[in-house]
């Protein structure tokens, strides 16, 4: 069964059932502190995000890394040819060409038999 919990408006921790504290501003915003650190925090108009706890500040900071983006991601290796000193790309090219057509050859030779 679970159990519904809220964030707390400061923090970002999860406030149980039976925890934490309630504050509602003048223009009717409801606001959830989790401790009295938090509270006290935000009374002092600090910012989550600049305070190293906070989820917030971790968020920003990437510091916590989601379950799904964990693993690296892999390159595929491309291939390529190069020129090599005295062969440019054509002659390495046609070289490689001469040489499938010869395979080609010995494997239907090698059919007939």
């Amino acid at each position: 069964m679970s159990v519904p919990t809220q964030a707390c408006t400061f923090s970002g921790f999860k406030i149980y059932p039976g925890h934490g504290r309630t504050n509602i501003r003048r223009d009717g915003k409801t606001l959830h502190f989790i401790t009295a650190k938090t509270f006290g925090t935000y009374k002092q108009n600090s910012k989550p995000h600049n305070i190293r706890w906070t989820v917030f500040y971790r968020r920003k900071h990437n510091k916590t890394k989601i379950k799904s983006e964990s693993r690296n991601k892999s390159r595929k290796t491309t291939k390529f040819t190069r020129p090599i000193l005295g062969m440019g790309l054509a002659e390495i090219l046609a070289k490689t060409q001469k040489k499938a057509q010869i395979k080609e050859a010995a494997n239907a030779k090698a059919a007939k038999y």
